[in-house]
């Protein structure tokens, strides 16, 4: 686990990230983005589409695997163990 999953880590037992899922919690902590508007077009995408993927009802895309491994520091395994974490 690198160092900034780590911290991300300890900062899921704090009030600062409130989300369930934690991939878009840490692209919201990590990048310092405010609202699910605010990742979505940190994503090139919807805000929609991120509610979707954040109930549950849609799955993670394999575009939008690509554009946050494209948009973050996150390896493609370390996406997919945040992701999956969070029940997807």
């Amino acid at each position: 686990m690198t160092a900034n999953l780590k911290g991300f880590h300890r900062a899921m037992t704090k009030p600062m990230v409130d989300d369930d899922n934690k991939l878009l919690g840490y692209i919201k902590w990590k990048y310092e983005l405010k609202t699910d508007t605010d990742v979505a077009e940190f994503l090139f995408t919807s805000p929609a589409e991120i509610s979707r993927i954040r109930r549950g009802t849609k799955g993670l895309s394999h575009r939008m695997l690509i554009i946050i491994y494209d948009k973050t520091d996150l390896s493609i395994e370390q996406i997919r163990e945040l992701y999956k974490g969070a029940g997807g």
